[in-house]
């Protein structure tokens, strides 16, 4: 193998040798008995059993980064995405002690004049930044998608999330999926705020208060009412409800933003983790004169100081999902496809609504050679060198451009895990868009950037399975926006052929694609295995 770019990580290559040192005994014949031969047209074609399946709802709490928004996908219609968690109390920083004395009537002090000068919550986009040598700092956003205006509402949740299941005798983490949008919003309490037309910007916040001027990276900043903040939070200053964290999770239970469709809008991903709501306040100086007032100004005023309380969004986070419902004839095909021998055609689609598609390979005998199965390859003893399932995209029943995604992702139905490959690709120390295209290959495009196919490698996973005497499963495929999330969430319901978790680059995807099944029509683009092998002598 010729690589002609190799900069990974000091971690992704000493976590790629420890595999292939445990995979040594395994797999030590693959570099030595690779022969040289023409690697575009392959010494054998599998038949395989292909069709698609819409998802059952998944697990959408503890994912590494969330969604909020809308959007509009050329081949699917609308997903509407909204969102469910939790502001908590700052670390450290329970049991608050807010400067709110009042004033004394023996002494004559004023006290601290505690106000409230705002209160924001701030979702600050993911986003490259770079300073010219006049000082000025300019952004520039990633995972944005649509730049059409929506409205998002913003409301305090009275549905307390659980950390721990019940069901499971407190043992297990609680899950909360993709579908429950009707149940939250059966809890839905006061409201905090309103956006009313937002569109993503790019231009960093500059906000004004009475006393001072707040700066914000890009990103959704809403207003929310001081008034009700000051009531709720910092009159409750001493109470139980502030004494931990605990108490306040079940005393201020959430914060729900619920979006609705004007125009297309707009979808953007973020961290959950950099969320804050913060309250912005003044109050009078602490510090005092020799006589033991507080100190002024020149005009005699007292001093202002300028303080803030921030609260982060570091509790569950539970996205939820609302879709366009499918049309007539693609529900019917998504919930009774040909198991048996396949479709002609394949559906992908990502989200907490999305459609998965199973393969099953090895499976026939497509150029007549009288190999059929893993059997068969194994009285034959052949040696793997390469084999691959190249998906043609069906541009006839697509959009195409920009709309397409360029990443899917393989993986092992039966244990919801990647497979083995993912572990002997030398491109994982890539960024994310370039990463492990050697298995997961990219998009291919034509001149008119429209997709033609995607080439997923799976040779180490069939020498496992063929010189190891692993089971030889079901294959899932689904779009992801991040071949390097390794982690995978449950689906509500498990689904034959025995799926119960998907990976969690899928659910953070908005993007969906229609290919062409091992049934396809078109001969040339049928999905089939290919294999390149050597024969010992």
């Amino acid at each position: 193998m010729k690589i002609k770019k190799l900069l990974p990580s000091l971690l992704a290559i000493l976590g790629v040798l420890i595999v292939m040192a445990s995979c040594e005994e395994d797999f030590n014949t693959l570099g030595s008995e690779v022969i040289d031969q023409n690697i575009e047209i392959p010494d054998t074609v599998f038949d395989v059993v292909s069709y698609s399946r819409k998802l059952p709802p998944i697990r959408t709490n503890g994912l590494p980064t969330n969604q909020l928004g809308i959007y509009n996908d050329p081949n699917y219609g609308t997903m509407r995405v909204n969102l469910l968690g939790q502001v908590l109390l700052p670390q450290g920083l329970q049991n608050p002690d807010f400067p709110n004395d009042g004033p004394n009537a023996d002494t004559g002090d004023p006290g601290d004049e505690f106000e409230i000068s705002k209160v924001y919550l701030h979702i600050p986009f993911f986003n490259q930044s770079t300073t010219d040598g006049d000082g000025e700092t300019s952004f520039t956003l990633d995972s944005v998608y649509g730049s059409q205006p929506m409205n998002i509402t913003f409301y305090r949740s009275n549905y307390l999330l659980r950390d721990l299941d019940p069901g499971s005798n407190f043992e297990d983490p609680q899950p909360y999926y993709s579908n429950q949008t009707p149940l939250f919003e059966r809890f839905l309490n006061d409201e905090l705020g309103r956006l009313e037309d937002f569109v993503p910007s790019n231009e960093a916040i500059e906000i004004f208060t009475a006393t001072d001027t707040i700066n914000y990276e890009p990103g959704l900043l809403v207003e929310f009412n001081p008034d009700y903040f000051k009531e709720n939070i910092i009159d409750q200053e001493g109470e139980e409800v502030l004494l931990t964290n605990e108490n306040f999770k079940n005393y201020f239970r959430g914060i729900y933003m619920d979006v609705e469709e004007a125009a297309d809008g707009n979808l953007f991903l973020f961290n959950p983790d950099n969320i804050n709501v913060t309250i912005y306040f003044s109050s009078n100086t602490e510090e005092r004169d020799d006589a033991g007032n507080r100190l002024t100004d020149d005009d005699g005023n007292i001093i202002r100081v300028n303080g803030s309380y921030e609260m982060p969004f570091s509790g569950i986070t539970v996205n939820t999902f609302e879709n366009e419902p499918l049309p007539n004839d693609l529900q019917t095909a998504l919930a009774n496809p040909n198991i048996s021998e396949g479709e002609e055609t394949l559906y992908l689609r990502g989200g907490g609504d999305g459609i998965i598609t199973y393969i099953e390979v090895l499976e026939g005998d497509a150029d007549g050679n009288g190999i059929r199965d893993v059997e068969d390859i194994r009285t034959e003893n052949w040696l793997i060198n390469d084999a691959n399932l190249k998906f043609y995209v069906d541009q006839e029943k697509i959009a195409g451009g920009a709309s397409e995604p360029d990443r899917i992702q393989i993986f092992n139905v039966d244990n919801g895990d990647v497979l083995v490959d993912y572990s002997f690709d030398f491109t994982a120390g890539e960024a994310a868009f370039e990463a492990l295209t050697t298995h997961l290959g990219k998009l291919e495009r034509g001149s008119d950037n429209i997709g033609d196919f995607y080439k997923i490698r799976i040779t180490n996973h069939l020498n496992d399975v063929i010189r190891n005497d692993s089971t030889n499963v079901a294959l899932g495929l689904v779009v992801t926006q991040n071949v390097l999330f390794t982690d995978f969430s449950e689906v509500q319901l498990s689904q034959a052929p025995g799926l119960n978790s998907v990976p969690q680059g899928t659910i953070i995807s908005h993007e969906g694609t229609v290919l062409h099944g091992n049934l396809s029509p078109n001969l040339d683009k049928r999905l089939r295995l290919e294999i390149f092998y050597t024969k010992p002598q």
